[in-house]
């Protein structure tokens, strides 16, 4: 995996989790879709995907997390936001440290506290009461809700978040959340090594050419064959052509919203009068729009949340190619 890749993986994922998204989860409410989740697989692939590329290295001490009911979606953005903010904290580099703590409290609830500690600038103690706070910020760009976001999920999901700081010295963010005595049989998350072989021919639909090629390497890093396209029109042309030539694709995989094209919604009933039997997973940044909580309706296989992780994209790419 390139250096160039990884710092296209990095802009797209933090492209795809700006601001528009975090608006809606800030003025919507962005109800939790909760999951039962070990988070160790989360805590690890959203910092090093925020740190691809960078001078900052990260550090972890993640011991046998209890397990929570959290949605990964709104967590992931939660961890990048504080991520992205430790990078900023640290222009000549430094180390980001992660880890977990189990805590029983003094009543017997039980909590999984996340601590992100970082070696940057600190934060002024007179900026501490106010950082939660919406369109708090201190840069000369950005919107100041990447950290009220942080404090709304966070507590949407019955937990809460606070902040130690010192000048010069660095920063600590806690995260305290409702831990569980639940059990799963499920693994909470399998590695790429250990998905199915099967490999397919795949067609990529979006309008945000960073993320089409971030998508094209991460299938082409399990030895699928790509194509891929801007808007439905486009797609539908591509999808005819290969099953004139004989080599039909076996997924696709397309944008829901695209502003000046045709998007998800109409593309799939086009693909669908062609092929009946057409496999298409729909692929969004909003996680309350219907048909991302209810694909099948749609004429859709599957559903998959943008940003995407690799290890959620295999998983659904080989569960659909295997069936």
């Amino acid at each position: 995996m390139t250096k160039g890749y990884l710092q296209k993986t990095e802009k797209a994922v933090n492209q795809s989790i700006g601001l528009t998204k975090q608006l809606l989860t800030f003025a919507k409410g962005g109800a939790p879709f909760k999951k039962l989740y070990s988070i160790t697989d989360l805590l690890t692939e959203t910092t090093e995907f925020c740190l691809a590329g960078s001078n900052i290295r990260a550090e972890f001490q993640i011991n046998d997390p209890w397990l929570v009911e959290i949605d990964a979606d709104q967590m992931s953005q939660v961890i990048q936001n504080i991520i992205i903010n430790a990078k900023q904290a640290m222009p000549e580099g430094g180390k980001v440290l992660i880890s977990t703590e189990n805590v029983t409290g003094e009543n017997g609830m039980k909590h999984l506290r996340i601590s992100i500690k970082d070696t940057g600038i600190g934060i002024p103690e007179n900026h501490l009461v106010k950082i939660f706070d919406p369109y708090f910020t201190t840069k000369q760009t950005g919107s100041g809700l990447g950290l009220s976001v942080c404090y709304s999920v966070v507590q949407k999901h019955g937990g809460r978040i606070f902040v130690e700081s010192k000048i010069g010295i660095g920063t600590i963010f806690h995260i305290m959340l409702p831990a569980t005595d639940k059990v799963t049989t499920e693994p909470t998350g399998a590695s790429m090594s250990e998905m199915p072989a099967r490999k397919g021919k795949i067609l990529i639909m979006d309008d945000d050419e960073m993320l089409r090629d971030v998508l094209t390497n991460m299938l082409q890093l399990n030895g699928h064959s790509i194509s891929s396209s801007w808007e439905g029109n486009e797609a539908i042309s591509l999808y005819v052509h290969a099953m004139q030539v004989g080599e039909p694709f076996d997924l696709v995989i397309m944008d829901l919203t695209i502003p000046d094209g045709m998007g998800g919604k109409e593309t799939i009933q086009e693909i669908l009068a062609i092929n009946p039997k057409a496999k298409v997973v729909v692929s969004s940044g909003y996680s309350d729009d219907p048909i991302m909580s209810d694909p099948l309706k749609y004429g859709f296989v599957a559903a998959i949340s943008k940003p995407y992780q690799i290890k959620d994209l295999t998983k659904i790419v080989s569960s659909v190619l295997k069936n």
